[in-house]
């Protein structure tokens, strides 16, 4: 028999032997309950087990959990908490409460998390979290549990402490207490990331915006260690080795964050396969920064294997959303409105990988220094550019794939924009005095680009220009397939008619680009500049029809 069976086999006789000890009338008359002392290994086996052999009446309590053969064997976890909320909060305390999880037995309670440490076990749905630091970011973590210890995944939230009390108004200090059980705490000091903005130069106009830090409060306790004398004793001691144990991953969490919180807390605590749930309402600029993520492969195909943002009412964010970190998911369910830009940037070391964005709507987007990049289903513009070449929507930039400053060079690679709405990139009389570069799609440098089933229309000058401005690597694998375009068009203050221009414009000779069953209101392709040879591309199966603004 294998090990295992042994142990289960022990577990089950040394609780049938405490049963017939209470039958037989050896335990206490008084008692209604058995208790038994198992581990924590032993109590799985038992979790089941009980209900086939206990006589009617009898409850075994097994790790804290009331067993009788009320309940069949159940493997079911409850729903996870739903609704977490804070109810009150001070400097150092938080209340939160909950809508109750759903089991098909029973629920047996709700166990609380501060982070990753638990620190309660209700049986109600609310719970005060204390001794917590004023002033600090906290993040608090629900799941349930069934009669059997089934546990649901977790719902977590993302919340803070009040301020601290003003200088000299600190409350008064307390003395320490000795303990005789030796403990050692010890929290990392708060970290501060800096995420540079993106800056764009072109035809030596240069857009900048303003770089953003956003910083973590995190709780400090200073170590304390207590030592208790050794202990002497006559008698042989005897040291069993505690059975193996088994390490699992821990169940998906929802994380929660309310209108005016830091997308990027959550996000650094999360992990792949992780829902952070945005509320609606409103929100300042969102730099989701750059993290390590090991084996990254979020992707459209494989959306457990992302940490997603998941709009779950109406997001309105104020002004751009920059994503530096990777394995991000942006599920916008045409919920999300940034009033300026939406884009991947790295840091001077390192770059994002595996992004996907969905369902959103912004002014504007960029797409650099990235690899493996899904952006889908995604309405681009209106963006006016104007005086001081400023966006009038928000703070847009132009839209472009190719680098951005500050980051690491890496080309953007791998990258698919599917089912877009680019429109109205255009300027007014302001842009005039400043001589702003502006159009559709601004294609700097790129490998294995994708860009399908997509709309252009109402953008000036061009649909998408293709030039490797700044000596950047040309782009390679480039391929348009299946999209509508409308005629570039005139700047707004002359009228926005059809300026009779290409939609896909070449700055030179770049072979490799295939431009295949798209649909054309007005030319389809041309040389902007200089001279450009096609030999080494590809055009094939695009319809050619009369010029309009409107994308056909």
């Amino acid at each position: 028999m294998k090990p295992g069976n042994w142990f289960q086999v022990g577990a089950f006789v040394a609780a049938l032997a405490m049963v017939l000890l209470m039958s037989s009338g050896q335990a206490d008359a008084g008692h209604s309950a058995l208790s038994a002392s198992l581990s924590r290994a032993a109590a799985a086996t038992a979790r089941c087990e009980p209900r086939r052999w206990l006589p009617p009446g009898v409850t075994l309590d097994v790790d804290g959990f009331q067993l009788s053969n009320r309940y069949p064997c159940d493997h079911n976890p409850p729903t996870a908490p739903g609704n977490v909320r804070v109810t009150a909060s001070s400097a150092t305390s938080v209340s939160v409460a909950w809508q109750a999880s759903v089991d098909d037995t029973a629920v047996a309670g709700y166990d609380v998390f501060v982070g990753n440490t638990q620190v309660g076990t209700t049986q109600t749905t609310a719970f005060a979290v204390t001794n917590l630091t004023c002033g600090s970011s906290v993040v608090i973590g629900i799941d349930a549990a069934d009669l059997a210890r089934n546990r649901s995944s977790q719902t977590r939230l993302t919340t803070a402490t009040a301020a601290c009390a003003p200088t000299g108004h600190a409350p008064p200090k307390t003395t320490p207490t000795t303990t005789t059980t030796p403990t050692t705490t010890t929290v990392p000091a708060r970290t501060t990331t800096t995420v540079p903005a993106p800056t764009t130069t072109h035809n030596a106009v240069t857009t900048t915006t303003t770089a953003t830090t956003t910083t973590t409060p995190v709780t400090t306790t200073a170590p304390v260690t207590t030592t208790t004398p050794p202990v002497t004793t006559t008698a042989p001691v005897t040291t069993t080795a505690p059975p193996p144990t088994t390490t699992t991953s821990s169940p998906p969490a929802t994380i929660v964050v309310q209108p005016g919180g830091s997308w990027d807390a959550a996000y650094q605590q999360a992990k792949p396969g992780d829902i952070i749930s945005v509320q609606g309402g409103s929100y300042g600029t969102q730099a989701i920064g750059y993290r390590s993520v090991p084996g990254a492969s979020c992707a459209p195909s494989a959306p457990s294997a992302c940490i997603t943002f998941r709009m779950d009412g109406a997001v309105t964010i104020s002004g751009s959303l920059e994503i530096h970190g990777s394995d991000v998911h942006v599920q916008g369910n045409n919920r999300l409105n940034v009033a300026g830009y939406i884009d991947t940037e790295a840091t001077p070391s390192a770059h994002p990988d595996h992004i996907w964005v969905e369902g959103t709507h912004s002014s504007s987007f960029g797409v650099f220094n990235a690899d493996t990049v899904t952006f889908e289903n995604m309405d681009i513009g209106p963006a006016t550019v104007t005086s001081g070449c400023a966006i009038k929507e928000g703070p847009g930039i132009e839209n472009k794939i190719g680098f951005a400053g500050g980051g690491d060079n890496y080309v953007p690679t791998n990258i698919t924009l599917s089912g877009l709405r680019i429109h109205n990139q255009n300027g007014d009389a302001g842009r005039q005095a400043s001589g702003c570069h502006f159009g559709g799609l601004f294609l700097v440098t790129a490998r294995n680009l994708t860009i399908s089933n997509s709309t252009f229309y109402g953008n000036v000058v061009y649909n998408v220009q293709i030039q490797n401005f700044g000596g950047a690597p040309a782009p390679t694998g480039v391929t348009f397939s299946g999209n509508s375009f409308g005629c570039p068009v005139d700047w707004l203050y002359n009228g926005a008619g059809c300026d009779g221009q290409a939609s896909i414009q070449f700055d030179g000779t770049y072979p490799g680009i295939t431009i295949v069953n798209n649909r054309f209101a007005g030319g389809a392709y041309g040389c902007y500049v200089g001279s450009c040879d096609y030999s080494g591309d590809t055009f094939a199966s695009n319809t050619m029809l009369g010029s309009d603004t409107a994308a056909p």
